[in-house]
């Protein structure tokens, strides 16, 4: 994984993450976590990308897993992303700023 990133970052209602991979042609689970500062999960998106061409985008709507806007603060994520043909992965975390 590289040029791991999420724009807009302050978010004030979604955002897109977005990644590059070595994995190209090769379909590929990708898990976002979300985590506040205590480290609760607060939500998780996996999707599955069929044939990748490289650069990945995946919108978000800053909704947790109970459908409520987070609340302003910093959050760390982590992406995983997972090759469906050899089962290799690649993690990274990175933090997201939600504003309202």
């Amino acid at each position: 994984l590289k040029d791991v990133l999420n724009y807009p970052n302050p978010l004030a209602d979604q955002t897109t993450f977005r990644f590059d991979h070595n994995r190209k042609g090769q379909d590929l689970l990708v898990v976002i976590q979300i985590f506040d500062a205590q480290g609760t999960l607060r939500k998780r998106l996996t999707h599955t990308v069929t044939q990748s061409s490289g650069i990945v985008d995946i919108p978000w709507d800053g909704l947790d897993e109970s459908g409520r806007r987070f609340g302003q603060g910093v959050y760390l994520y982590q992406i995983e992303v997972k090759s469906q043909v050899d089962g290799q992965k690649g993690v990274v975390q990175n933090r997201l700023v939600v504003i309202n």
